[in-house]
């Protein structure tokens, strides 16, 4: 958030530049992310003097004003300002420089003269409204200087300080209490151990005027308070130029005078406000109900800003009769919005369920500042302080009158208390304080402690504190006060336990991942949920899920069961920059359980190979290599075999390639550990993946069961192998396991190793040639008896798979 530093001297009574209030904020607060001062945005403008005007010779209000901004330079300036005078020095903006309207500064012809650059009015600059005329500087301005020199020049002169604007990094468990220029001041009050005081006083109800009768009713668990007081007689023109030039360098348009009214006080309290045209509101009805409810299903509203909205039950509405008349917390409706016309306003106060505004939010793809702060959760005792501000300052800008403040309170939200121990906060902060020490800290916080005994002291937790929950939590601020960069680092005085089974299942995992990498893998890491279409892609759209009950939004709607999806979308971000990628991923997979409020978590390997060179097929073996060179290196004995039928899973039967998925099997038990396969191109198509993708999944729980850990040694070949390649010809769809276990069988002892060489598939048929290598830990092989094991071997292929050798 953007913060104007001078308004926060004024709150605050602080005396350091604006570059120290960012240090303090930064070391005890909040990061803040830049200092911005107004001098910087007056680039390209300079101080220069009209040395003539002369009458445009197509134009009557305009005049052709020579200007010089440097020595022996001159410019011809079109302007068509009534109050241009010889000898005035005034604001030059050269061509290139960014008017704080957005605006750039160009030489351009203006009814055939051209002009290079612009004379500057008031508003021009952002230092008021004024457009009737260019602004005139002092006499003593330096020609040729910036002006934004000039401008701080004159404020050393009259003791103003320079205007700038501070941009803090507010965190959300923060953001309750520190979005506002309030908030800040506190801060910079307790860290430079100062009382903060700068309560406005209230406004006095005009109990004579004659009164809307106004009653409010609002459902507890959307809304806990809701107030509203009515005031008249407005006067709704441009706002006072103090109030605009907080406005703009908050980041916040200017509007009118009831708008920036609410604007303004939600800047410095951190209360959004709302204001409902009176007459619009209530008609010529003197009675009139306003209520917060839930939105029905369809309901109908068109908003502030022109867009229609069709409502669900998740959403919140305020509403004047039961007709809808504002989106609650997030933006009013068309229907009841303020104009300059407007002459009475219903002003709104109120706070609302943070979870629910973020959901209604979310859902919409809004964002608005009063929403950014109401799903961060914002003190109710705020209200009454907000809308008697603002209502106080809009009837000494505008001349109105106000009603009584109408209040629907029913929960009313009061100070908690937390006990601390004094021991344990220097346990924790490394440090030697004493109990008064921290108690002082505390105080600074506006936080009232009680001691109960040497060691243990009762802290009262003012309700915007809704960051403070627990010891620790008070602790943290006791450190804050006292200063991080106090604090001497220490080594940790707690014994350090081993915890046996989780750090072995840590180091599994770090160990599948380190020899995934030496694979050639990237590893990668996606969200632990996806959508309700995900889950139907990939065959699970009828499975029961763990659904969020706030998601992030409809994409990340329900925990996931699979990777695959996942994996997918990485794949399609990455194809647009890599031909060849191989990607792997260790996450959690979850499934509800009946009667059990925590889902059944696994976790789960999953590595995915996309080549857009390889021709079909052959992806999968590229996978099939990477899950066996992982087990062999993890001790598990396991072979890829052809999946049954009836044993596919619901996700393999959606998503594979027909005739190319697996198993992983233990070699000892037949435990199946995972799946291998080719995944379905249109289920590939429904990501955006249109190359050849092969994918396993491999439960890591399930592999850490069976690892061997003591691997038995065999020694390297002394004996040079031979090796023989054979392709055959497989009409019948048979798996290339089951080749290579006949080969294995068929060929005897002297096979030493069989492996996929390469594949050839068509609609008919698919050749596979195999490599096969032969050796002896006795002696060298010679070529008879290779050939002989060869000629068993294509007999075996034969008679046993009913093969054709190519």
């Amino acid at each position: 958030m953007r913060f104007d530093y001078n308004w926060l001297c004024e709150l605050s009574k602080t005396t350091k530049t604006p570059g120290q209030v960012a240090q303090l904020l930064t070391m005890h607060t909040a990061e803040v992310e830049g200092v911005y001062k107004e001098s910087q945005q007056y680039e390209n403008i300079v101080v220069g003097q009209v040395l003539n005007v002369e009458k445009h010779p197509d134009a009557d209000r305009l005049a052709v004003v020579t200007v010089k901004t440097v020595e022996k330079e001159e410019r011809i300036i079109v302007c068509g300002a009534p109050n241009v005078e010889k000898g005035q020095k005034v604001a030059v903006a050269l061509p290139g420089a960014i008017m704080t309207n957005g605006m750039e500064i160009q030489k351009r012809a203006v009814r055939g003269v051209v002009s290079d650059g612009m004379i500057c009015a008031e508003d021009e600059l952002g230092l008021g409204n004024n457009h009737e005329g260019i602004l005139v500087l002092e006499k003593d301005a330096k020609i040729g200087e910036s002006f934004g020199q000039y401008r701080k020049t004159q404020q050393e002169k009259s003791e103003e300080k320079e205007d700038a604007t501070i941009e803090v990094d507010i965190l959300p468990n923060r953001a309750h209490d520190c979005l506002s220029h309030e908030g800040i001041a506190r801060e910079i009050c307790a860290i430079e151990n100062r009382k903060y005081s700068n309560e406005s006083g209230s406004y006095r109800d005009n109990n004579k005027a004659q009164e809307l009768d106004m009653t409010i009713e609002i459902d507890e668990e959307v809304c806990n308070r809701y107030m509203a007081v009515e005031v008249k007689n407005i006067t709704n023109g441009d706002s006072p130029d103090w109030m605009q030039r907080r406005l703009k360098q908050c980041g916040i348009k200017p509007i009118s005078t009831i708008v920036d009214v609410t604007n303004y006080i939600m800047l410095k309290t951190g209360q959004p406000l709302h204001a409902f045209d009176q007459e619009k509101l209530s008609g010529n009805e003197e009675k009139m109900t306003i209520g917060v409810r839930r939105a029905k299903h369809d309901e109908k509203i068109v908003l502030l800003d022109g867009s229609g909205k069709v409502l669900s039950e998740k959403d919140v509405v305020v509403v004047r009769n039961d007709k809808a008349i504002a989106l609650a917390g997030i933006m009013g409706g068309k229907e009841t919005a303020v104009s300059k016309e407007t002459k009475s306003v219903i002003l709104e106060s109120a706070s609302f369920d943070a979870t629910t505004i973020r959901a209604s939010r979310s859902n919409h793809k809004m964002q608005t500042d009063a929403a950014y702060r109401f799903e961060r959760d914002i003190d109710p005792n705020l209200c009454v302080k907000a809308i008697n501000q603002a209502t106080k300052l809009l009837c000494e800008i505008s001349g109105g009158v106000a009603g009584t403040t109408k209040d629907c309170y029913p929960q009313q939200v009061k100070e908690w208390k937390i006990e601390v121990s004094t021991k344990k906060a220097n346990d924790l902060l490394g440090t030697d304080l004493s109990q008064e020490e921290m108690i002082v800290f505390l105080g600074r916080l506006e936080i009232i402690t009680q001691k109960k005994d040497n060691d243990m002291f009762v802290c009262t937790i003012p309700t915007r504190r809704i960051d403070l929950q627990n010891a620790q939590d008070v602790i943290e601020e006791i450190a804050r006060l006292y200063g991080y960069e106090n604090i001497t680092p220490k080594a940790p005085t707690t014994a350090l336990k081993k915890q046996g089974s989780d750090e072995t299942a840590w180091e599994f995992i770090k160990k599948v991942k380190d020899v995934l990498v030496r694979a050639g893998a990237s590893e990668v890491y996606n969200y632990s949920f996806y959508s309700q279409k995900d889950a139907q892609n990939v065959g699970l759209g009828d499975s029961p899920h763990c659904v969020l009950e706030n998601p992030l939004s409809i994409d990340y709607a329900i925990m996931r069961q699979t990777l695959l999806p996942g994996l997918l979308k990485t794949i399609k971000t990455n194809a647009k920059t890599f031909s060849q990628i191989m990607i792997c991923e260790v996450g959690s997979v979850y499934f509800p359980k009946e009667d059990q409020e925590l889902p059944e978590e696994k976790k789960m390997l999953a590595v995915a190979v996309f080549d857009q060179s390889t021709r079909g097929g052959e992806s999968f073996f590229v996978v099939k290599g990477i899950v066996e060179f992982l087990c062999s290196q993890l001790g598990v004995d396991v072979i890829v075999a052809n999946q049954e039928e009836n044993q596919k899973t619901k996700i393999v039967e959606k998503t594979s390639h027909a005739g190319s998925e697996a198993d992983i099997l233990t070699k000892n038990c037949g435990l199946r550990l995972g799946t291998v396969m080719e995944i379905n191109p249109a289920t590939a198509k429904l990501y955006g993946v249109k190359n050849t993708t092969a994918y396993a999944e491999i439960d890591l729980e399930e592999t850490r069961k069976v690892v061997v850990e003591n691997h038995v040694y065999e020694p390297p070949l002394k004996y040079p192998a031979v090796q023989r390649d054979i392709s055959i010809n497989n009409e019948k769809g048979i798996s290339a396991d089951k080749i290579e276990q006949c080969i294995h069988q068929t060929g005897g002892e002297l096979v030493y190793d069989v492996s996929v060489l390469d594949m050839f598939e068509d609609e008919l048929v698919r050749n596979i040639t195999f490599r096969i290598m032969f050796a002896s830990q006795e002696r060298t092989l010679k070529n008879d008896e290779v050939e002989r094991c060869m000629e068993d071997i294509r007999n075996g292929l034969i008679e046993g798979l009913s093969v054709t050798i190519g």
